[in-house]
């Protein structure tokens, strides 16, 4: 790396450091030339910042100057006595229920809510899907299951609720023929 006294003097800016590097070293001794960098660099250092700081107000996560717009497009009253940190909760927390519900995220929830795996058949019926509770219904609060499920699923689509229950037992089953007739056994 390249570097003078006069360059140590006039380069604050960290890309006029990186501009100067990539040049002859004949600019390490010229006071305009370094001077020419440095206010370069520093426009663009500038620019960088900015940049940056844009990339922050993309989410409400990192928003700070952007969270008014943020609280005008969600809906929420902006309340400047609440801290960054609150009003970035309040987007959050509005923009996760305004969220499109996919069967994945559909069946996220609802095993949380119930406490057992859950799967989903979103082509159950027209406008209707099926949720497949793996357990028995004594177990699970289906109250509060059919409220989550309202609260979340899209306001045209009806719901049904079935329990099931894996088997682990052997099952054992037989068959005879007779006459060409054929008789299944089966355990009830």
């Amino acid at each position: 790396m390249y570097n003078t006294d006069l360059i140590e003097e006039i380069l604050t800016s960290e890309s006029a450091k990186r501009m100067i590097q990539r040049v002859t070293n004949k600019y390490g001794e010229s006071y305009v030339g370094l001077w020419l960098f440095q206010i370069i660099g520093m426009a663009n250092d500038e620019l960088k910042d900015m940049v940056d700081s844009f990339k922050l107000q993309v989410v409400p996560q990192t928003a700070t100057w952007s969270l008014p717009w943020w609280e005008k497009s969600l809906g929420i009253t902006t309340d400047e006595s609440l801290s960054i940190e609150e009003r970035r909760q309040n987007c959050i927390e509005k923009k996760r229920k305004r969220s499109p519900m996919n069967t994945s995220r559909i069946e996220e929830i609802i095993s949380s809510v119930a406490g057992v795996s859950v799967r989903m058949d979103e082509y159950y019926a027209k406008r209707c899907f099926a949720i497949y509770i793996s357990a028995i219904p004594s177990i699970i609060d289906e109250e509060a299951v059919r409220k989550k499920l309202k609260e979340i699923k899209q306001s045209h689509m009806t719901f049904n609720i079935f329990y099931e229950v894996a088997i682990t037992e052997k099952i054992y089953c037989g068959g005879a023929v007779q006459k060409f007739k054929e008789i299944t056994l089966r355990e009830v």
